[in-house]
């Protein structure tokens, strides 16, 4: 029976910022590029969006404290998606040492709560998340509350505490549907449909993620394309429909490759894998699960 392996590292694309006095001429042109980076981190392959950031790296000279830190966290999340841990960690440690908004700070310790906890660190990741479920509290940003219920929701599942898994996937999508962001309910359906398959509510979960499929397909976002395609297989493989659940994950792999989400394909992966070994095909699975392995 095919488990999540883990967090996918999926994160809430960043906020765009919310300027507390009226921008310089200098901060609304580097806001600009900023912005494209914001967009890029959801639209386009983490590699080229890492490319982009040091293209721009000579363009941000009168560039506020707020904008550095957005850049840096467009950055982490980049490195984090092509498993670059280290160089991910080492930004987000540098910027939790530093001065920031709530807002920012709020981002980085759900950054650095998912990176940890994937990795093994968990005294640190839950102290990060910990930190931020109490600082949300000050955040008024639906979508960042949002990102960081949703991080909750996932690991109170994973621990088997179920009210609070259920609660935290429900506060998610709440939070995502005050957004009115197309993008945010992308999220919240994965986040909140994992915490329902972790808790055996299969049926419920293969609802949220093709409604999330939808919604991520309306938000042109590739890599969660990629995780709901494998998200659905994995559910219809525990419900008894292998077949659809190949076709499912495949497809699943092939999208998360094409993002340049490289967890999310050795996953998606390692689930085909699982699935062909209970299909009996066993000579297929030693091949996929050797290619991961590799």
């Amino acid at each position: 029976m095919i488990r999540p392996l883990g967090s996918l590292l999926l994160c809430i694309g960043l906020a765009l910022p919310v300027w507390a006095q009226q921008p310089s001429d200098t901060e609304s042109q580097i806001q600009q590029v900023v912005d494209q980076a914001a967009r890029m981190d959801v639209t386009q392959p983490a590699r080229e969006t890492l490319d982009f950031l040091d293209s721009i790296e000579n363009q941000l000279e009168g560039a506020s404290p707020s904008q550095l830190a957005q850049l840096s966290l467009i950055r982490a999340r980049g490195h984090i998606l092509v498993t670059e841990y280290d160089t991910a960690l080492e930004i987000l440690e540098n910027l939790m040492a530093g001065t920031l908004p709530p807002r920012l700070r709020l981002r980085t310790y759900e950054l650095a709560a998912n990176l940890s906890l994937h990795i093994d660190r968990y005294e640190a990741g839950f102290e990060y998340l910990n930190r931020g479920m109490e600082l949300q509290e000050q955040v008024d940003d639906p979508a960042l509350k949002s990102g960081i219920f949703g991080l909750a929701a996932y690991w109170h599942s994973q621990l088997g505490d179920e009210t609070k898994g259920l609660e935290y996937g429900q506060r998610t999508m709440e939070l995502a549907l005050e957004t009115g962001d197309i993008r945010e309910l992308c999220v919240a359906y994965e986040k909140l449909g994992q915490a329902e398959e972790l808790n055996g509510l299969y049926e419920q979960a293969l609802t949220h993620y093709e409604e999330g499929l939808q919604a991520c397909q309306e938000a042109e976002d590739p890599v969660f394309v990629g995780v709901m395609h494998a998200l659905k297989g994995r559910v219809l493989f525990e419900v008894g429909r292998p077949e659809e659940a190949e076709t499912w994950i495949r497809r699943g792999i092939a999208l998360a490759a094409e993002s340049g989400f490289e967890d999310g394909m050795t996953d998606a992966m390692t689930n085909y894998g699982e699935l062909l070994l209970e299909l009996g095909r066993d000579r297929e699975a030693s091949s996929v699960l050797l290619e991961v392995l590799d």
